[in-house]
């Protein structure tokens, strides 16, 4: 009789423990893993529309975001002359403002379009307000805002 009372006593503190896993785990109030990761530039490149075969990224694509890795992606249009890019992102809470200089190396006689392709991440917010602003690191000068819009990342296309 002893065993047989010992044995319901394990099995109900395993029953106990994993109930208790199963609440915590569908607990609402779950953290991101993201959550201590600061939000920064990933990568950023400017590819020339005058470069031979290249397509212009359509209209429809020029937000994208990854859900997995919480990057956005963001396409601007802009001029410039032999660029080396550089950005940097400002996060606050409801807003994300991404500032970018595209250091150009030449002067140019002739406006040549670029589409500046930015990632972003992570992204802890779903929705908030995106600006984009091509500015000259350099001076004081404000630059000119290329982008500013309310985003909610639930309704972009994922990143291909």
């Amino acid at each position: 009789m002893k065993n047989s009372f010992s044995f319901f006593g394990v099995g109900s503190t395993i029953l106990l423990l994993v109930v208790s896993f199963v609440h915590i785990s569908c607990s609402p109030e779950q953290t991101s893993l993201y959550e201590n990761i600061k939000t920064d530039i990933v990568a950023i490149k400017a590819t020339s529309h005058d470069q031979p075969g290249y397509q212009p990224v359509p209209d429809s694509l020029r937000l994208r975001f990854d859900k997995v890795l919480r990057m956005l992606r963001v396409v601007v249009k802009t001029d410039g002359c032999g660029p080396e890019p550089e950005a940097k992102v400002e996060e606050s809470p409801g807003r994300l403002l991404i500032q970018f200089d595209m250091k150009n190396t030449c002067v140019h006689v002739r406006a040549e379009f670029f589409d500046v392709d930015i990632l972003v991440s992570p992204v802890h917010e779903d929705v908030f307000r995106l600006i984009v602003e091509s500015r000259n690191f350099a001076s004081d000068e404000t630059g000119v805002i290329l982008f500013n819009q309310l985003v909610d990342v639930r309704q972009l296309p994922g990143v291909k």
